[in-house]
């Protein structure tokens, strides 16, 4: 059983049909048959008049089909360069903003990881100034305490400077990567 759409297709396409045919009769009618066609009408006929304008019909009414299926086709190729220009167009845009979106993290990375450095290079000066200061302050404290301490200190900076530089050459690496 024909579903509706195929039911509505199928009539669609035979008044189509009358249609075509009725073009076809008013071009013999008229004279203004299409040569080519008409020749060829003719070949399948074996020359017989009657036969190639009882045949001329069918194959005008296929013409116009294929030159409507043409303008179709044209149609949605115009349709599709129209939508991948589009596509390519967002994608273009997209990439420039995802660039600039890169661009700006690196940048804050950069001013982040500056920011990490000097801060750890002040830590560790008022860290070995506190170390002073509190020598000068309190007498008490032994020479062995100052000294683990000032060790402390300089580790502290030293592991800094090595987190401090495997993050920025990391960072290089996937900058320079891309």
């Amino acid at each position: 059983m024909a579903t509706r759409d195929e039911f509505v297709e199928g009539i669609n396409e035979r008044l189509e049909d009358v249609e075509l045919y009725e073009l076809a009769a008013k071009e013999i009618e008229q004279g203004g048959v299409v040569q080519g066609l008409w020749v060829k009408a003719l070949a399948e006929a074996k020359n017989n008049q009657e036969e190639a304008k009882a045949l001329y019909p069918k194959l005008r009414a296929q013409m116009f089909r294929d030159q409507r299926d043409v303008k179709t086709l044209e149609e949605e190729y115009r349709q599709d360069a129209r939508r991948r220009y589009a596509e390519e167009e967002v994608w273009t845009r997209m990439k420039n903003r995802v660039g600039r979106f890169v661009t700006l993290i690196e940048t804050i990375l950069s001013k982040f990881f500056w920011l990490i450095k000097w801060l750890g290079i002040l830590v560790v000066l008022f860290f070995a100034g506190g170390i002073t200061y509190d020598q000068w302050d309190n007498p008490n404290l032994s020479l062995g305490e100052h000294w683990w301490a000032t060790v402390g200190a300089i580790a502290g900076a030293a592991v800094l400077i090595v987190i401090w530089w495997f993050f920025f050459r990391l960072f290089r690496g996937a900058k320079d990567s891309t």
